[in-house]
């Protein structure tokens, strides 16, 4: 017993030393943003540029102007003086991130941000003008941390423009820019669309063809070396169409006697991208605009800068113009432009407000997460699908790690109950069942809740970006681990006391009410099959919807011990208590 106990208090032990570094992890990162102008000295009505540089730690990440299937892209309200006029917000060229299933565009390094900015004509010389931005931002690395600063710039007006001598900020930014179809080195390319007319519901292609000089060869999007650049399409966000993810052509392997096996694309290539009309547009021109990123290499091995390439296709809305006729549209290479331009009016910007609610970034922008339940069942079964798919992913949340130490100690609790009254057994299978399902609505008012905080990409582990919400788990999880062990009793409030005696204890209902809660609290980390699907498509619905969806999940998490107290027969089909409930609690602590 003696032994037992001392590797009872040195798994203890050995959990709480850790926990702090687990702890740390959440903590959020520095993140330091400056301002600055390309002028030292701006002129009445000559545009000049302004820069905002990022710079965090390491390994942690912001979003593209379309963040991909979750994130947010930095939001920026400007502060000008009187009729000055900011332009569009120009993002380097995002890298393709993976992680969990996700895939998002993500700016790293040191990303640098530019605008233009105009003075207005009657900008007065000899004045000293100040340029403020209120900016905001989502970084991630394993957490996700919201960051808001406010940034500011003096700048003297004179009769003439004056660069600055070191311009080397601007000098990066450019470089690392989108160029045009005409800068492209070594490939040309030719999008177009399969369908030049468009309505709600619709689905088409957009294709791009790319020529590859000869000689040369770019990597495929599967590169097969770590130190590879990927060719990667990214689709910018356009208000009322979904992306799907790119079909590529099968790549040319070979074997390099320097690199080993290597995936490329030779000659030409063509890759497809699934486009979605989610809703209505409110104009009649829709233009898709993005990037293509590759590095072209020749056969020697020796490469190029990687680049990325704007293109654009424009087509029409059936929304506006009825019975167009349907043919494939060429687009535009060589003359995309950003989504969308801003005018700003001055004196409008603060930290705090630094992400007005249009412009926060749409559910529609999301390539993967929202598409992949369009494409399938779910779009065939809308709600209905939905509610399904909820069932079933609260059902298989039962068998997921996180879940199973406290359901195990619910089972246990059904076979200590196996000879009581059915009656009562099925009322505690009725309060455990009730603290599932309306934890379940918390969780969904909660979501609801950072959904509009952080906009439409809020999702099941919203809570997991939350510093706080960690570390009351951890404490949370870190506490039950040790009553698993024996290390202390947990007794549960009840209508019958929960003190436990052996083999023998009689669970309040209370306290099989917070078994319930304490399980879902335990399945927010989890996701399932189906799971993923039905919860994207209840966030991008009516409150309604979100609270339906919700309640199927917990009522499918339920549903066994529903079920099993509501037939207490069932019950002589679980072992007998005994010294090996002891030893099942220990392994699930």
């Amino acid at each position: 017993m003696r032994k037992s106990r001392a590797i009872q208090t040195a798994v203890a032990v050995a959990m709480m030393l850790t926990a702090p570094v687990a702890w740390a992890q959440s903590k959020a990162p520095d993140v330091k943003l400056t301002l600055a102008s390309s002028v030292a000295e701006a002129a009445p009505g000559e545009p000049f540029e302004l820069a905002l540089k990022f710079e965090f730690p390491s390994g942690f990440h912001i979003y593209w102007e379309n963040p991909g299937d979750s994130g947010l892209a930095p939001q920026v309200n400007w502060k000008l003086p009187e009729g000055f006029k900011a332009g569009t917000l120009q993002f380097p060229a995002p890298t393709r991130h993976e992680a969990s299933g996700l895939v998002t565009y993500v700016l790293e390094g040191s990303p640098i941000l530019l605008t233009t900015v105009t003075p207005g004509e009657d900008a007065k010389v000899g004045s000293t003008v100040e340029i403020g931005a209120g900016v905001s931002w989502l970084v991630c690395k394993e957490s996700c941390f919201r960051g808001s600063k406010s940034v500011s710039v003096s700048i003297p007006v004179a009769a003439a423009p004056r660069p600055v001598e070191d311009d080397i900020t601007f000098k990066l930014a450019h470089r690392s820019l989108p160029v045009s179809a005409g800068q492209a080195k070594l490939i040309t390319i030719k999008p177009s669309a399969t369908k030049s007319t468009v309505a709600k519901e619709d689905e088409f292609e957009i294709v791009l063809d790319v020529d590859i000089k000869d000689g040369y060869h770019t990597q495929s999007n599967a590169p097969l070396g770590e130190f590879f650049v990927a060719t990667a399409v990214f689709p910018r966000t356009v208000e009322g169409l979904t992306f799907g993810e790119p079909v590529w052509p099968e790549p040319h392997v070979r074997t390099d006697k320097v690199f080993g096996k290597i995936s490329e694309f030779v000659d030409a290539f063509k890759v497809r991208v699934p486009v979605k009309v989610e809703s209505p547009t409110s104009s009649e021109d829709v233009q898709i605009t993005g990037l293509l990123n590759y590095q072209a290499c020749d056969e020697s091995g020796r490469c190029h800068p990687p680049q990325a390439v704007e293109w654009s296709v424009s087509v029409k809305s059936g929304s506006v113009l009825a019975g167009a006729a349907n043919a494939p549209v060429v687009g535009n290479a060589g003359n995309a432009v950003a989504a969308k331009t801003d005018t700003v009016e001055p004196e409008e910007a603060r930290a705090d407000d630094a992400a007005p609610a249009e412009e926060k970034p749409k559910a529609a922008a999301t390539s993967k997460t929202i598409s992949s339940v369009d494409n399938g069942w779910m779009s065939r079964w809308g709600i209905w699908g939905a509610i399904l798919g909820g069932m079933l992913g609260g059902l298989i949340l039962n068998v997921m790690p996180c879940v199973l130490p406290v359901i195990s100690i619910k089972i246990l609790s059904f076979v200590q109950q196996a000879d009581e009254d059915p009656k009562r057994v099925f009322h505690l299978g009725l309060m455990f069942c009730a603290g599932i399902i309306i934890s379940f609505w918390a969780l969904a008012g909660g979501i609801l809740g950072l959904r509009e905080f952080y906009g439409e990409q809020a999702g099941w582990g919203a809570f997991f970006q939350q510093p706080k919400f960690i570390i009351g788990m951890s404490t949370l999880m870190f506490a039950f681990a040790l009553s698993l062990f024996g290390v202390f009793e947990i007794s549960l409030p009840g209508s019958a006391t929960t003190k436990l005696a052996g083999a023998t204890e009689r669970e309040g209902l209370s306290g099989a009410f917070m078994k319930g809660v304490l399980a879902t609290l335990l399945a927010t980390p989890c996701t399932a099959p189906f799971l993923g699907p039905a919860i994207a498509f209840a966030l991008t619905n009516s409150v309604f919807v979100v609270a339906v969806v919700f309640t199927a999940v917990g009522f499918g998490m339920a549903l066994p011990y529903l079920l099993l107290t509501a037939n207490p027969g069932w019950l002589k089909y679980l072992p007998r208590p005994g010294a090996w409930m002891n030893t099942f609690k220990q392994l699930m602590g």
